[in-house]
């Protein structure tokens, strides 16, 4: 008998515990009761993406640094973001330009995490059209190629790829950006 009735209260036991432990419920996590202030990094980065012949459109991204207080088993940190958001630092932003043939274009532009310590000069490989995801494959004379991805019976299909070839360029503060490596396993 006595078996059988810790084995009734554990899940209740549990979810007591779960209430009570910091982060997780009732109890606030240390660490997040008084946050430090955020610090603005200095300067800004301007974004400009010139697509085709179309006028350049850009951006301008100022970033600060601020302590993320999770209270998660993997420890809280400094983190970069945008002033004013309070996004992951992860999130991705696009920047929309509209293209007479193929209709909303989304590139992705950086992040703030990108001008963390040394500047690395790759764009995001991420881009959607009318709201497909694309992906970065390769680099030819006619531009940048990206590939969609068709799943059939939950594989990717080889034969149901598509992939369109665009024209652009991203700089920060005057500074072009390059394409990633190409991806592996994309036929060259």
């Amino acid at each position: 008998m006595g078996h059988r009735i810790s084995c009734l209260f554990a899940p209740a036991v549990c979810l007591l515990l779960a209430a009570l432990l910091p982060g997780c419920g009732i109890i606030d996590c240390p660490d997040a009761s008084e946050l430090p202030p955020s610090q603005r990094l200095p300067g800004h980065r301007t974004v400009s993406l010139q697509y085709g012949t179309q006028p350049a459109v850009s951006e301008t991204i100022t970033c600060e640094r601020y302590y993320d207080a999770q209270c998660s088993a993997r420890g809280n940190y400094w983190a970069t973001r945008e002033v004013g958001t309070t996004e992951h630092p992860s999130s991705v932003k696009f920047m929309t330009i509209t293209d007479p043939a193929l209709g909303r274009i989304e590139i992705a532009r950086p992040s703030c995490e990108l001008f963390k310590g040394s500047f690395q000069r790759e764009f995001n490989p991420r881009i959607a059209i009318n709201g497909d995801a694309y992906f970065y494959a390769r680099e030819t004379e006619a531009g940048y190629v990206f590939l969609k991805r068709v799943y059939a019976m939950q594989k990717v299909d080889p034969s149901l790829e598509q992939s369109v070839t665009l024209q652009f360029t991203m700089r920060v503060n005057g500074v072009a950006l390059h394409p990633p490596k190409p991806v592996v396993g994309v036929q060259q």
